[in-house]
């Protein structure tokens, strides 16, 4: 049996962000975001799959709205 057919969309995707990570440590934080974004393993950017990708994309970075809501407030960042 398929291990990956008992995953979710979101742990399919952050498992495959991780082996990104690891093929490639020189990377930082926000350029590993963007290589992730730019290759999006989906080859539709609809429906649950996506919404899975979007999910594990927030839960490994960090919700990039709050930052920026945050940024325009004025507000310092606490957690990091």
């Amino acid at each position: 049996m398929n291990k990956s057919a008992n995953l979710s969309w979101k742990d399919r995707i952050l498992n495959w962000i991780d082996k990104q990570e690891h093929e490639n440590p020189e990377m930082t934080r926000d350029q590993l975001r963007l290589h992730c974004k730019r290759n999006c393993p989906l080859t539709q950017r609809s429906g649950l799959a996506y919404k899975g990708y979007l999910k594990a994309m927030r839960e490994k970075f960090g919700d990039k709205r709050i930052q920026r809501v945050a940024e325009k407030a004025g507000q310092v960042d606490l957690f990091n």
